[in-house]
């Protein structure tokens, strides 16, 4: 797991590959220059409000996740899709928290056998 702690600076930060096994609950909360996000198949758990507030304009979330915090990426006003490298019915066994988009205006999550509508 990465802790918020053991980023010394995440003001600037642009882009990040996450390859722990978990995100932890406002890791990258506030990062408004935040755009790119890489999550490696070693992540199984985002936590709450882990992107809260960050710029992405895109999100990729891999199969192998099994937990979605609650508003892991809300207030993030440019991410309308969220892809998943999984399909529709490994999308629909993960465990979510409650409004575990937040508020966004995502309308749609992309899976490799189809489109689920939100």
């Amino acid at each position: 797991m990465i802790n918020a702690n053991e980023i010394a600076d995440k003001r600037n930060l642009i882009s990040v590959i996450i390859n722990a096994n978990e995100v932890s609950s406002n890791l990258f909360s506030g990062c408004t220059t935040l755009t790119s996000v890489t999550i490696t198949n070693n992540v199984t758990s985002i936590g709450t409000d882990a992107f809260k507030g960050c710029n992405l304009a895109s999100i990729t979330i891999p199969n192998s996740v099994t937990y979605l915090g609650p508003g892991f990426v809300a207030f993030n006003d440019n991410l309308n899709i969220v892809n998943y490298n999984g399909t529709m019915n490994e999308w629909n066994n993960i465990v979510k928290g409650k409004n575990y988009l937040g508020y966004t205006f995502i309308t749609t999550i992309h899976c490799i056998d189809g489109d689920i509508a939100i």
